[in-house]
């Protein structure tokens, strides 16, 4: 999902949509609808309305889109603090089974030579499981250092 895709669906998908959501952001509804409207070339969602968006939502789609289109994967940081007694072991084990997952996924993407959006999506949602192992893992062996 690209940005505006998430942004449009993030206003549309709330209760009440944009009707809704453009008097707490201070908007017009009409406005609002344009501003995420996927098709209308002006008028777009300033950075700092994004953020209202999002924090008002709680919907952070548009917070996703934006870093998978820069190479990036979020993991939010309450994930990782509440992993304070991660065992480094288990998380171990629990990352090569979902790197088996992972492989297992992009070898059934593969198979028929065609990458389907669907087959995409399956793909993207087994490597963020893996990453937010990795994540937990680096983060539990960091608590484990010992301070000298």
């Amino acid at each position: 999902m690209n940005v505006v895709d998430a942004a449009h669906a993030t206003v549309h998908d709330y209760p009440g949509g944009a009707e809704t959501l453009a008097l707490r952001l201070g908007l017009q509804a009409g406005i609002l609808r344009h501003k995420v409207n996927p098709t209308y070339d002006r008028n777009h969602l300033t950075l700092a309305e994004a953020d209202r968006l999002m924090g008002i939502t709680g919907d952070v789609r548009i917070l996703h889109a934006l870093a998978a289109s820069h190479g990036f994967a979020l993991t939010p940081l309450d994930q990782v603090a509440q992993q304070k007694e991660d065992d480094v072991t288990a998380l171990v084990l629990e990352l090569v089974e979902r790197s088996g997952g992972l492989a297992g996924t992009v070898r059934e993407s593969l198979a028929d030579g065609v990458i389907t959006h669907s087959e995409s999506k399956d793909t993207s949602h087994a490597g963020h499981l893996v990453q937010d192992i990795v994540v937990r893992l680096v983060a539990a062996i960091a608590r484990k250092v010992r301070r000298q």
